[in-house]
């Protein structure tokens, strides 16, 4: 018993707002085919209602022709009827097609959308522009409700007309109905508010009649009641003979409003399922969302309903009266087949101001939800892109205003997103180094040249903007420094594209190079970015960029240049061992470490494996490697003679971190940690010599993290 009241009291409120935003569409003009749309749009509203409730994800949900749509389609509708030549009946037929095409076309872009599972893209939508159409649609349904109860529309011209004393008793009471149902519903907090607060304004309508001693007759003959003939037949009127009347041109030309109610539809999806999902605890996937509802509207459509998609009221009023499954679907679907039957003598003895005063609620709250209360959670400049779309679709129109509204937030997208960093790194090669473990000889020579090659890693879109920046900083620090800079090396590994205008910007950075006598150097640039580059001119002439793979391999490059040129570096490097006998004139060596000479190839750790020895190159060059998951190999390092290898894992006591193989011939000294214990004991001078250079040579390589490390700000 509780779910058939539950479901016969969300259905009856789910008539009253259908009935109330049909008039939306037929109002002026077309007022005098109210009765006649209602037909099709209740139809479309049973079937509508039949099958969301067999094919919504959560059973439950309650579909049904909207606010929003409605409002954009009597804006469509308007436009329509302004420039009508032919009869009353193929203006009725064009405007109810329209609505049914509005519909199908709904469906099928959100059934195709929820099939290539593009739900994630209906959140692309700027909230401040969902927060100004919103908000707009809101006022617009205030509008509404005032041309409603007084059969006028509200216009510049005839504003002066609406202070008269007896058009205000018109339209005064219904929007203050209004403010006592928004008020009614958020003070009780419960779902009965809403139709409790609707049966008040219904008998206290009725009863201010008796009080007066007015019958029914003179409140229709005073535009009190809703203008349907009594008589009217719903069922009569259906059938496809409107689409043999319908100027299809004239639909055509509607077109834009007909997409902006598609996109509508597929953004209220998606916010109204999360909002569904967060009410019942329940995740619900958007794409099936948008299949259920795309299929719902496509029914609907063939029998000329509005747009329509979640309603998110009389889905949770039903809850809350404990209507569960599809009964709250069947519920609403058998309401609105009642009154399609039996309702056009008693939809006749309503009280206009009832549905004025129902567009009035939802537009107030609409209006306080999404510009009221959202002026705390903006920022100035969102809320000023929302308060002038509100603007522009008083002034103007709701489509003009979506467009505005894009178009604004798609320059303060540019603004802010101009001011970015895309420089991810700012260092030089004092501070950032290949993979080459070289001698400290040559690291020491490095941190005093590395100064010379500038070095920028990049990220994210190169756009004019971002670009531009990028520009000027680096053509500012090739005429500033001192002394000058010989390379400019730009990581494009991880920007993602880059337009014309950056593009060219860099070309401007490679000009600036030649002139400063320095070359730009680029690397781990991807297919697209090098094709971008290409066309804007930077691979062509002789003094073209340098191109590498990866940055590793351009760091090479650099490195190698800079101690080619380097006039302080000896020919001799002093090792660590020579550093030994320096300063221990009687130490050998070869007593102790024992030499050892590996051929091309020879694996000389193995990752994983006990570190028990490290070991000082004196000819060759070793790589270390590290097994990724899926069984292919990574190159980490290359070692150069000079370079202490395994000392890490041997004073931490940890295993090897990484493989190390031969990449050619190469001659060490093993200094394993046995000969380091027994030199500990007997020679214990030289053991705290070789452990200070050893910590020196760890202290540098933590030196040069730690200054890369604030290079990145991190």
């Amino acid at each position: 018993m509780q779910a058939t009241v539950g479901a016969v009291v969300a259905g009856a409120l789910s008539v009253v707002f259908v009935v109330s935003f049909v008039s939306l569409v037929f109002a002026g003009p077309l007022g005098a085919d109210l009765a006649r749309a209602l037909g099709f749009v209740l139809a479309g509203a049973v079937v509508m209602s039949l099958v969301s409730a067999l094919v919504m994800p959560w059973r439950g949900t309650v579909i049904q022709p909207q606010d929003a749509p409605g409002i954009l389609l009597a804006v469509a509708a308007s436009g329509i009827a302004v420039g009508w030549t032919g009869d009353r009946d193929g203006l009725f037929a064009t405007v109810v097609v329209m609505m049914g095409v509005a519909s199908l076309l709904t469906g099928a872009v959100l059934l195709m959308a929820g099939w290539l599972r593009l739900g994630h893209a209906t959140r692309f939508m700027p909230y401040p522009v969902l927060c100004g159409f919103l908000a707009a649609t809101g006022l617009r349904l205030l509008i509404a409700a005032v041309e409603t109860a007084t059969g006028q529309a509200v216009s510049r011209v005839t504003l002066a007309e609406f202070a008269r004393p007896e058009v205000l008793l018109l339209w005064v009471p219904p929007m203050a109905a209004a403010c006592g149902l928004a008020w009614l519903t958020r003070r009780m907090r419960s779902g009965l508010a809403l139709p409790l607060g609707i049966a008040l304004i219904a008998v206290g309508f009725y009863g201010v009649l008796a009080l007066f001693g007015r019958d029914l007759t003179w409140a229709a003959q005073a535009g009190l009641l809703l203008d349907v003939d009594r008589d009217a037949d719903f069922l009569g009127a259906l059938g496809p003979w409107v689409l043999a009347e319908a100027d299809w041109w004239a639909i055509a030309a509607q077109a834009p409003v007909l997409l902006a109610v598609t996109g509508l539809a597929m953004i209220s999806v998606a916010l109204f399922a999360s909002a569904l999902e967060i009410a019942v605890g329940t995740r619900i996937d958007t794409n099936q969302e948008l299949r259920a509802t795309g299929l719902a509207n496509l029914s609907g459509g063939l029998a000329g309903a509005m747009p329509g998609f979640h309603y998110f009221a009389v889905t949770m009023l039903a809850r809350q009266l404990g209507v569960r499954g599809i009964w709250p679907g069947i519920g609403v679907a058998g309401c609105s087949a009642a009154v399609l039957v039996f309702g056009a003598g008693f939809l006749g003895y309503l009280p206009v101001g009832l549905f004025a005063a129902v567009l009035g609620y939802v537009g107030l709250e609409l209006s306080r939800t999404w510009l009221w209360n959202v002026r705390r959670q903006l920022p100035p400049r969102e809320f000023a892109v929302t308060a002038a779309i509100v603007g522009v679709a008083i002034v103007i129109g709701l489509v003009e205003a979506i467009a505005f509204g894009l178009l604004a937030a798609v320059a303060l997208f540019v603004v802010a997103y101009a001011g970015l960093d895309v420089v991810r790194l700012r260092t030089t090669a004092a501070h950032l180094r290949s993979r080459v473990e070289r001698s400290d000889a040559a690291q020491q020579c490095l941190v005093r040249e590395g100064k010379r090659a500038a070095i920028f890693h990049l990220e994210g879109f190169l756009f004019f903007g971002t670009a531009t920046r990028l520009r000027n900083e680096l053509v500012s620090l090739l005429d500033q420094a001192d002394p000058g800079i010989t390379f400019v090396l730009l990581d494009v590994r991880r920007v993602s594209g880059l337009d014309a205008s950056a593009a060219r910007a860099l070309a401007a950075v490679h000009g600036a190079c030649l002139r400063a006598g320095a070359r730009l150097l680029i690397c781990g640039q991807s297919p697209q970015v090098a094709a971008t580059l290409r066309r804007a001119g930077l691979d062509a002439g002789v003094d073209k960029p340098c191109r590498f793979a990866s940055c590793d391999a351009a760091m090479r490059y650099v490195e190698d240049t800079l101690l080619a040129d380097a006039t302080a570096l000896p020919a001799a490097e002093p090792s660590l061992l020579d550093c030994l006998r320096r300063d221990h004139p009687d130490f050998e060596p070869a007593q102790w470490f024992h030499h050892r000479h590996i051929p091309r190839g020879t694996v000389l750790f193995e990752e994983r494996a006990a570190a028990d020895c490290m070991v000082l190159i004196e000819t060759g060059r070793l790589c270390a490697e590290h097994t990724l998951p899926d069984g292919s190999i990574m190159a980490i390092s290359t070692m150069l003679p000079g370079a202490l290898v395994g000392e890490i894992g041997l004073y931490a006591s940890v295993p090897r971190t990484a493989r190390v193989v031969a990449e050619t011939d190469v001659t060490l000294r093993v200094i394993a940690e046995t000969t380091l214990r027994r030199l500990e004991a007997e020679a214990p001078a030289v053991s705290a010599t070789f452990h200070r250079l050893a910590a020196a040579h760890l202290a540098r390589r933590l030196m040069l993290t730690s200054k890369l490390l604030r290079d990145a700000d991190l």
